[in-house]
């Protein structure tokens, strides 16, 4: 057994990331960074992806889709009658749309809603939401392997909590820089953003 150096817990020896902050256990880190040690796996998964669950039988995933898309529906006849009316588009009806989208994996307009969301939240002003948004498209890039896109989108995020003191969505942006710097082997940065989320004093899954 070992001590995760972020929050403390014990945990076997040949673990490659702390099962109870998610965070990757690099050791001797300045033999990493002068290229006389390599990590120990080359491509690492990032723990939110890591799941323990067998993949569902394809008649349940129809199902579900069917119960998603009868969801999206009722979103969308929400938002054509304040069109017709001519009523605001409520941003959190955007934000919800995207996540039933993304729960299909159907990343492109998961995506697409999350930036006519950002587009509103921007028009009025609700900062913390413009913040929301700008993490959860980055997650999006990240997933699509736009990884520049997802640290532009990572890091505007972490100015605006920044500006508005949200501690807690701080740290939970934090950790995305750090897995998303890891996952491309920018381990100088990663390191640098988990500190930072470890100095803040908080410990958070993703």
């Amino acid at each position: 057994m070992k001590i995760c150096p972020y929050c403390k817990e014990s945990i076997e020896d040949n673990y490659p990331f702390c099962p109870n902050c998610n965070k990757p256990l690099i050791s001797n880190l300045k033999d990493v960074f002068n290229g006389s040690l390599k990590p120990e796996i080359d491509e690492p998964v990032l723990p939110y992806l890591l799941s323990e669950e067998e993949d569902e039988p394809y008649e349940d995933t129809i199902v579900k889709d069917g119960k998603i898309e009868k969801e999206i529906q009722k979103i969308d006849e929400v938002l054509e009658r304040k069109e017709i009316l001519g009523d605001p588009i409520p941003g959190s009806l955007l934000i919800e749309k995207s996540s039933l989208y993304y729960k299909k994996r159907d990343l492109r307009n998961a995506l697409k809603n999350l930036e006519l969301a950002l587009t509103n939240f921007e028009k009025e002003d609700d900062f913390l939401n413009v913040a929301i948004c700008h993490n959860e498209i980055g997650l999006i890039r990240e997933d699509t392997g736009f990884f520049d896109q997802a640290i532009y989108h990572f890091n505007r995020s972490l100015e605006i909590l920044k500006e508005i003191e949200d501690d807690k969505k701080i740290i939970n942006v934090l950790n995305n820089l750090g897995n998303i710097y890891y996952l491309i082997k920018d381990l100088e940065h990663s390191y640098n953003f988990y500190q930072e989320d470890n100095r803040s004093g908080f410990c958070f899954h993703i």
